[in-house]
């Protein structure tokens, strides 16, 4: 079964992954990033500021790219609420 590397991106650091995760299919590999995403940005949501970016960076055994998700943290204070 092929080896995928999962590598997150976030605020701009790259996090490599050096373990991977072994998946049948293509499918597989997204359902794995739409596993985790979720998990990851409930964790580091910030407290400090209004905006973070969650990105992550999928590759294959040869280290190409085949896949990449992000999800994004923003808070907008409205007029009315200042």
């Amino acid at each position: 079964m092929p080896r995928f590397f999962f590598d997150m991106q976030v605020d701009g650091k790259l996090q490599r992954d050096t373990e991977g995760v072994e998946c049948a299919s293509m499918n597989a590999v997204r359902a794995e990033v739409m596993r985790f995403m979720p998990e990851l940005s409930d964790e580091k949501v910030p407290t400090d500021r209004d905006h973070r970016a969650f990105v992550m960076h999928v590759r294959d055994e040869q280290s190409r790219p085949v896949y990449v998700a992000t999800i994004t943290y923003t808070g907008i204070w409205l007029e009315a609420a200042q």
